[in-house]
């Protein structure tokens, strides 16, 4: 049984993790931002968690069993989305790409046992160490391949087209995927290099050099 000198000791340790991950958060988020500015022809369009639901909003129970303590800090597995920067955003045209950065700082997180909300809350405590997992940052092209206009949003595109396993092929540093009559190019990096970084527009410039490559769509 903990005394009241271990919680006192462990709430420091919450104490310290809260403002490390609050100064994490400001970092990947301002690395982020100068990311997309360096992507000029598209503009930010949703956000989404990997895992988790956004933080409830104020008139929701957040003490109720249906959510997890994971829907608290969705910054740990995430994505954004860039699309076209254009008047009409109602419709995917042929030929165009959107941009999907996902962040993920712990590879624990990962696997078909977390998809879903019907699975059981994620144990840390049952994770590997620390140091067996890992950290990275991918940047995913969808380029839409079809003759006619998508009479659809990225937004309702992007939800309804998945990833898969590939993307999470360690060996493998960039892949093209069909689906129906979407294209899939990525590229990822350690997240350390990344976030070693101050100036995020070799990155940008690495993958826009690879999708050149293997999405011939994307200008």
């Amino acid at each position: 049984m903990k005394t009241e000198r271990d919680w006192d000791e462990a709430i420091r340790d919450v104490r310290g993790a809260y403002r490390l991950v609050a100064l994490y958060q400001r970092r990947i988020l301002d690395l982020l931002r100068l990311t997309s500015d360096a992507f000029d022809k598209h503009q930010f369009a949703y956000w989404k968690a990997a895992h988790t639901h956004p933080v409830p909003r104020g008139d929701k129970d957040i003490i109720s069993p249906g959510y997890w303590a994971w829907d608290y800090i969705p910054l740990c597995d995430f994505s954004i989305l860039l699309v076209p920067e254009r008047t009409d955003a109602t419709s995917i045209q042929p030929g165009e790409t959107m941009v999907e950065i996902n962040v993920s700082i712990d590879s624990e997180f990962e696997g078909p046992e977390y998809e879903g909300r019907n699975k059981i809350e994620p144990n840390p405590m049952k994770w590997d160490a620390l140091e067996e997992a890992t950290a990275g940052i991918q940047m995913i092209f969808w380029t839409y391949q079809g003759s006619k206009p998508l009479k659809e949003t990225w937004k309702q595109a992007w939800f309804k087209i998945e990833i898969g396993d590939a993307l999470k092929d360690e060996e493998v540093a960039s892949q093209v995927k069909e689906y129906d009559e979407m294209s899939c190019a990525y590229i990822e990096w350690p997240l350390t290099e990344f976030m070693g970084s101050d100036d995020p527009r070799p990155f940008v410039e690495q993958a826009k050099n690879m999708v050149a490559t293997t999405l011939a769509a994307y200008v």
